[in-house]
């Protein structure tokens, strides 16, 4: 999933999830995990998408 948000291959939890072959709420505890292990996963409300550190890099 981390590479996946990284390379913006997936960015919306609906996107990571069918790629994953996972629900959308287990790739929201997966987002929760990561985030108490310490990732820096933001949500860009502005461009709706996942990205690991800044959303800044996602607005075009």
């Amino acid at each position: 999933m981390k590479i996946l948000i990284g390379q913006k291959r997936a960015n919306t939890t609906r996107e990571i999830a069918r790629r994953l072959k996972v629900s959308q709420r287990t790739v929201l505890l997966m987002i929760d995990f990561m985030e108490k292990s310490g990732t820096s996963i933001k949500y860009c409300r502005e461009a709706r998408v996942y990205s690991i550190g800044s959303c800044r890099n996602q607005i075009a």
